[in-house]
C-alpha cells in the first residue's frame, strides 16, 4: 500500500513539472497555502500639481495583503514620498485600503493528493490589479496639508518560493483638498512576504475534540 502511495505520487509529479513544488502536512482541498502577505518597496515618484512637476527616487511602501478569496484580496498601504535634497524629509505620507484581482499565480497553492498527502506548488509570475481610496498629509513649509482621493495600481510578482516573491508596482494616486488637485505616479521594487494558515480551509478542518 505504501509503495502504491509512492508511485501515485511520483506520477502526478509529472503534470506539474513546470510548477515548483514540495510536499507539507495533511489538509484539505485546493486554495492558497497562505492568507496574508506583507512587503516592503522602493523606488521613483512623479508628484504634479497644475504648476509644478517633481521627479525623484525616494517612494516608500510598506504593504499589508489580506486573501479573503484565492483572487480576491484586501490590501492596506504606508506610502511615503521623500526627498533627499540637503536633507532627508518626508514630503507625502499617508495610507492607502483598497482590493486587488490576481492573474496567474500570487500566492503558493496546496491541493490534497489522493485524499492523504498535500503538494504545495506555485507558478513563477502573477500580476495583480487594484483600486482602493487614499488619505495623504502633503508638507507644505512648515503645514502639514490633508487630501485624499482614489488610487489605482498593477503589480507582477516573482515567486522565489512558496513564501518569498519579488514585486513590481506602479501605482496612480490623484490626491484632493477643496479646488486643488496633486496626482502622483510611483514605479517600485520590492519584495513580499507570504504566511499564516490558509483561512477557507482551517474553518471546516474537524475538531480534535
Amino acid at each position: 500500500m505504501q509503495l502504491k502511495k509512492i508511485a501515485l505520487a511520483i506520477i502526478l509529479s509529472g503534470t506539474v513539472a513546470s510548477q515548483n513544488q514540495c510536499f507539507a502536512a495533511n489538509d484539505n482541498e485546493v486554495s492558497p497555502a497562505n492568507k496574508t502577505q506583507v512587503s516592503m518597496s522602493f523606488g521613483s515618484y512623479s508628484l504634479k500639481s497644475v504648476d509644478k512637476t517633481v521627479s525623484a527616487l525616494g517612494a516608500v511602501s510598506l504593504g499589508f495583503t489580506y486573501r479573503f478569496f484565492p483572487r480576491v484580496s484586501a490590501i492596506a498601504t504606508y506610502n511615503n514620498l521623500m526627498t533627499f535634497s540637503s536633507n532627508i524629509s518626508s514630503i507625502v505620507s499617508g495610507i492607502d485600503v483598497g482590493a486587488q484581482y490576481c492573474f496567474f499565480t500570487c500566492s503558493a497553492m496546496k491541493q490534497k493528493i489522493a485524499g492523504e498527502a498535500l503538494i504545495v506548488s506555485w507558478a513563477p509570475w502573477g500580476v495583480q490589479v487594484g483600486a482602493g481610496f487614499s488619505q495623504r498629509s502633503v508638507q507644505l513649509s512648515n503645514v502639514s496639508v490633508g487630501f485624499s482621493g482614489p488610487f489605482a495600481k498593477a503589480e507582477v510578482n516573482y515567486m522565489l518560493g512558496d513564501r518569498f516573491k519579488v514585486l513590481g508596482t506602479t501605482q496612480y494616486t490623484m490626491m484632493i483638498n477643496s479646488s486643488k488637485t496633486l496626482n502622483h505616479l510611483t514605479f517600485q521594487l520590492g519584495l513580499g512576504f507570504d504566511f499564516g494558515e490558509n483561512i477557507y480551509e482551517s474553518a471546516a478542518r474537524p475538531s480534535s475534540l
